[in-house]
């Protein structure tokens, strides 16, 4: 009896070590590994190093090789090959210099080889950012960790980066796209974001060197110190990436950021971010020795294990050994399901305001301006935007890159897209870092008041009578609805303009002319000063310029245009589409404004008044515009547009058109607006010509990027015709571009 007791007891430890066993191993199969490093492209790793990485890699079935930039020599045109050769695990890249032809022109052109060149050689799946753009990638390695990769060195990169090509239109854009790949995945994953450059650094890259290079190369050591290379974290080029950066991660609490931007190994954190630094398993730099975690000049290389609990475990691994292990943190994942509430039922409509923020006593309008705050602060009847349905159902594709206004792409189910813009604007975003947390935020704040919210819905109807090219607004309430997803808090409960998008193919839109090719103002330019098939339509330029005027709207730059192309044989001509009305009908009221409007100050904010007498400054956005598209128009062209201008916008249209203000406000705004309209349209000539006469006092005359003829003719002491032709084989002449 004793001996059956003895063996069942036996029997029953052995199959709970069998259990813990199982349990243990579907722990470690369910968990990840990331081994990386960088500047690995001038050299060979260490023997003993390179036995280390290879059995790290062999000892995990669930491993990802990153390499984080200056993995390829250009010189001897080869890749670091023997760190993954023969794998088929994960390759993920992050360029650097080396990848971009050392910051030379030929750069885009290398990160496009190096990208064919390894999904020809490597056996595994290979990922990087897209050729020559900035970023963001996103690597799912398994359904609790998530890379995101960036290109740093597009940053910095003093030739072509291909805005456009990337699906971008300024750096800002940039930075909404890695924070909204970071809110896809947090807090239901481990996020790593990896890049090349360091965001801080107690290495060189920080302006930290050792006293010999101190004394030895004390002017290089200064220079990089108070002016930063291309490879320097302060590089004024790469700070406002940096500083960007640092206020979207420290909203993350344990995200972690990897790089290679010194050949060294460091582990801090900052802010909540763990910062890794994994860059010298071939080369070896200067530590300073006042970092707070971990920092070696040895040669090594790092890796990174995750738990599906939620852990993470940084290990650095050197030529003897493992240098530094540590548990870096215990996270509690979020699952999706936890996030997402049911459905909700919407109402066909809302009545809201536009904004309570602008509410003023009376007594402050002497200084800061009545502007239309009444009309923010009225209640509006508007219909509730239902994304399931409008249009036939869109989603979401992006967050916009502006930096006062909220704004989100959207896409049907035929590709066409749609905007949707928020009314109320946020100013501290664009004011410098020294006026933060300031009284001028507040004033500024306090100056989107001189906005009509509602003023685009007026201007798209002028400008249908005018015959210029238009957007078609509507204002919408966005609910607190779940399918709005990551963007849900951002929009709830606010009221936007919603309005197709002017890109691509808008066959479908009779305000774009049915254009099949809409395409950004630097495309356009790009194809004007290749092409001479194509131009633009310099009337109906010069006639949307006008209807600025008109309208008052100062904030015209290149961004605010795009271009509806159209067919004529071999021929293509662009008629601009201007978007993003803003500012039109903006006052300019009080005393503090008043001062501001100064030509030494901020001359472009002009008031909506009969007359606008400082016109140069009123187009001061528009400068490089003006320049560029307006020069070939003589003022007799001017003059027959403002002609045109005035028989087409009568009186009974312009009445007309201001009852599409929302009927609440109709009574606060409608009637002011159209006498100050037709004012101005009664002046438009004395303005125009202000306008005209600035521009013509210093003209730029610009060829295009293929050989070109001018012929320059002299009709008298006063009289100068200057002509511009392509020139064709055997010095012919071509086409007339000018």
């Amino acid at each position: 009896m004793k001996n059956k007791i003895k063996y069942i007891i036996q029997f029953c430890l052995l199959s709970l070590v069998i259990l813990s066993t199982n349990l243990l191993t579907a722990q470690r199969s369910d968990s990840y590994s990331i081994i990386f490093t960088g500047n690995i492209s001038e050299g060979q790793p260490d023997d003993e190093l390179l036995k280390k990485w290879r059995k790290s890699s062999r000892n995990s079935e669930n491993l990802a090789f990153l390499m984080l930039g200056n993995i390829y020599n250009p010189k001897e045109n080869k890749f670091s090959e023997e760190l993954f050769s023969g794998n088929k695990h994960p390759l993920l890249l992050t360029p650097g210099e080396k990848e971009w032809a050392d910051g030379s022109s030929s750069g885009k052109k290398m990160i496009k080889d190096i990208e064919d060149e390894l999904r020809k050689k490597y056996k595994g799946d290979v990922y990087m950012p897209d050729a020559a753009c900035p970023g963001p990638k996103e690597v799912v390695l398994n359904e609790h960790l998530v890379v995101i990769l960036i290109d740093t060195h597009w940053w910095v990169h003093k030739h072509d980066r291909r805005y456009t090509k990337c699906g971008i239109e300024t750096n800002g854009d940039v930075l909404v796209l890695i924070e909204d790949a970071i809110r896809r995945h947090y807090p239901t994953k481990h996020v790593v974001i990896a890049g090349h450059h360091s965001l801080k650094s107690f290495g060189n890259s920080d302006g930290y060197f050792s006293l010999k290079q101190n004394v030895i190369e004390a002017p290089y050591t200064l220079y990089r110190k108070v002016l930063g290379t291309r490879k320097d974290n302060h590089h004024p080029d790469f700070k406002e990436f940096r500083d960007a950066m640092f206020s979207v991660l420290k909203k993350y609490p344990d995200i972690i950021y990897v790089s290679a931007g010194d050949a060294n190994l460091q582990y801090f954190t900052l802010d909540n971010v763990h910062h890794i630094i994994s860059g010298s398993l071939e080369q070896t730099g200067f530590v300073h020795s006042d970092l707070p975690e971990f920092g070696s000049s040895e040669k090594g290389f790092a890796r990174l294990n995750f738990s599906s609990e939620g852990e993470c475990d940084l290990i650095f691994t050197g030529q003897k050994g493992e240098l530094f292990r540590k548990n870096i943190y215990q996270k509690i994942f979020v699952s999706d399901a936890m996030q997402k509430n049911d459905t909700i039922l919407l109402t066909d409509s809302m009545v809201i305001k536009a904004s309570d923020k602008y509410n003023m006593h009376e007594s402050a309008y002497f200084w800061m301006g009545e502007n239309y705050r009444t009309v923010w602060n009225t209640p509006v009847k508007v219909p509730v935007f239902d994304i399931g349905n409008k249009k036939g159902g869109l989603h979401i594709l992006k967050r916009g890159g502006g930096q006062q206004t909220l704004s989100f792409r959207l896409e049907d189910n035929n590709g066409k897209q749609y905007v949707l813009r928020s009314l109320e604007k946020n100013v501290e975003g664009v004011l410098p870092d020294e006026f933060r947390n300031t009284l001028a935020v507040e004033v500024v704040q306090d100056q989107i008041s001189a906005s009509n919210p509602y003023a685009g819905l007026v201007v798209a109807e002028l400008a249908e009578d005018a015959g210029v090219f238009h957007t078609n607004p509507e204002i919408v309430y966005i609910p607190d609805d779940p399918r709005l997803g990551i963007y849900r808090q951002d929009m709830a409960d606010q009221l936007f303009l919603f309005e197709e998008r002017p890109d691509n193919d808008r066959s479908d839109v009779a305000s774009f002319g049915y254009s099949e090719k809409i395409i950004s103002t630097a495309e356009v330019i790009e194809k004007i000063f290749n092409d001479e098939d194509h131009f633009i339509d310099p009337d109906a330029t010069l006639r949307a310029r006008l209807f600025d005027i008109l309208i008052n709207d100062w904030d015209r730059h290149d961004d605010q245009w795009r271009w509806a192309g159209f067919k004529n044989g071999e021929k293509t001509i662009y008629k601009p589409i201007p978007r993003d009305r803003d500012q039109a009908f903006f006052v300019n009221e009080g005393v503090l404004p008043w001062i501001a409007k100064r030509k030494t100050l901020i001359p472009k904010i002009q008031g909506f008044d009969n007359f606008t007498e400082n016109i140069e400054g009123h187009a001061y956005n528009a400068r490089f515009f003006d320049r560029t598209f307006l020069i070939q128009s003589e003022w007799n062209d001017w003059l027959e547009q403002i002609d045109s201008l005035k028989s087409l916008l009568t009186p009974e249209r312009i009445d007309k058109a201001v009852l599409s203000f929302p009927e609440e406000v109709q009574q606060l705004c409608a009637v002011q607006t159209a006498d100050i309209l037709k004012a101005r349209l009664e002046n438009l000539e004395p303005m125009a010509r202000k306008l005209y006469l600035a521009l013509a006092k210093e003209v730029d005359i610009t060829g295009t990027n293929k050989e070109d003829l001018f012929e320059i003719t002299f009709y008298d002491d006063t009289t100068i015709c200057i002509t511009g032709f392509h020139l064709k084989k055997e010095n012919k002449k071509g086409a007339q571009f000018y």
